[in-house]
């Protein structure tokens, strides 16, 4: 083996696959730690799996000959970040078992690992199922990574992000039992997509051995041309997915395939496959069905502003922050006993009372009571707006509050892209 690669380039490929590096013990499972190295026509490949997730991602390079290693994936990323930004070689030297390295005036020499000890990555073999532009989907990613919970036994899809997709649409839920973050956007069909970036075609075109096909394994599922499908990824997976696919630009396309326990993003130079999470997502279409709530558009600097002064009175935990709209005004205050209280007002663009749904009752006396709207109010966790104004690139949002502490909605305007929803607080009445 003997390549030529810029270090530039280099650094790239590794700091995308090392995410899919192993950082525990891997002596009980070798390999797991590697980065692997093949070089072959004009690309040097990198590829890394610790058994949850596989990335795989090349490079362009000057093969003077062909060949694979693994190389120890810690050690190789750090050598790599501290080399000169010049053109790098290594070639292997098998009388010692190890790499050596040159860049510049550096010369380095590291042993290398049993390639046969390295996994190989899943890598879908039938069409995708939908194409995104990396960009959309990052974002969506952005969106939905503010709900996911921590892991628990009794619902494991709390600490997971649903990838949905039915008719062009690709939704992405999350949710930690007291908020739900829901992404929804139009997708691209895959024959709409831009020919010739299949990732790897060649490779699992016909299948071989794997002692000849290091780092590749084919979809072991059935394969699927429903036109729904839907499964639950990490979200510690999607926001390493999310990161990469920062890297690939507003234009870069990236294809998708859901698999019974495997979900693959790829193109022409990247290939990301990772384990779902086993079990079913609740129907979370029902959390925001038929709520009564009534719409206030905020510009969204100054709300987030006035979330984040809420936010800091506690003294542990989330600081608990009471939302009044009443006339023109939209009141927010919180209180911590042993620290004080904050309140402020933001300017409506028109009337609560404007809003009022008319409520119809038998009796003709109560008729014009029931349908005057007095204020609408609810108590909320600061952080929980904070986290999604933050994320909300937009001028203004739309803030959806009941009369009667009930769940708080945030939406972007004329736009169904995002949709979060806010349990309230219990409070006291007299508080409210």
């Amino acid at each position: 083996m003997n390549v030529f690669c810029k270090q530039q380039d280099l650094q790239y490929g590794v700091d995308t696959v090392e995410h899919a590096v192993s950082s525990g013990d891997s002596e009980s499972i070798p390999g797991i730690a590697g980065i692997l190295l093949e070089a072959k026509e004009d690309q040097l490949i990198l590829s890394a799996n610790d058994h949850k997730l596989g990335i795989r991602c090349s490079i362009p390079a000057v093969v003077e000959e062909t060949g694979r290693l693994l190389v120890d994936g810690r050690y190789f990323s750090q050598v790599v970040r501290k080399l000169p930004e010049v053109d790098v070689s290594f070639a292997m030297a098998p009388e010692e078992n190890a790499m050596v390295l040159r860049a510049g005036t550096v010369r380095l020499k590291l042993q290398v690992l049993n390639v046969q000890d390295f996994q190989g990555l899943h890598v879908p073999t039938g069409e995708p199922h939908f194409v995104a532009f990396a960009h959309d989907l990052q974002n969506m990613i952005r969106h939905t990574l503010i709900s996911v919970g921590l892991p628990e036994d009794r619902r494991p899809f709390i600490s997971g992000i649903l990838v949905e997709y039915e008719d062009n649409n690709l939704n992405l839920v999350s949710t930690d039992g007291n908020r739900l973050a829901v992404c929804s956007k139009e997708v691209l069909l895959p024959e709409d997509a831009d020919q010739g970036s299949e990732a790897y075609t060649e490779d699992v075109a016909e299948p071989t051995p794997l002692d000849s096909t290091i780092g590749l394994l084919g979809e072991t599922e059935a394969d699927t041309n429903n036109t729904k499908v839907k499964a639950v990824a990490p979200g510690r997976t999607m926001n390493l997915i999310a990161r990469i696919l920062g890297g690939l630009g507003e234009k870069g396309k990236v294809k998708c395939r859901i698999g019974q326990n495997m979900i693959s993003f790829w193109n022409d130079r990247l290939l990301i496959s990772a384990r779902l999470i086993e079990g079913d997502y609740p129907d979370y279409n029902r959390f925001t069905e038929g709520l009564d709530t009534y719409p206030l558009p905020l510009p969204r600097a100054d709300f987030l502003a006035a979330s984040d002064r809420a936010g800091i009175m506690t003294k542990k935990g989330s600081a608990v922050m009471l939302i009044e709209a009443e006339d023109t005004k939209l009141r927010i205050s919180s209180r911590e006993p042993e620290l004080g209280h904050i309140d402020e007002e933001l300017i409506l663009p028109f009337e609560v009372q404007s809003l009022t749904k008319e409520r119809w009752s038998d009796n003709e006396e109560d008729q014009d009571a029931s349908s005057g709207l007095q204020r609408l109010v609810g108590a909320y966790q600061a952080r929980f707006f904070i986290d999604a104004l933050r994320v909300m690139n937009t001028q203004e949002v739309i803030l959806e509050l009941g009369e009667a502490n009930g769940p708080a909605l945030l939406k972007i305007p004329n736009s169904d892209f995002f949709t979060y929803l806010v349990m309230p607080v219990k409070i006291s009445e007299g508080e409210i």
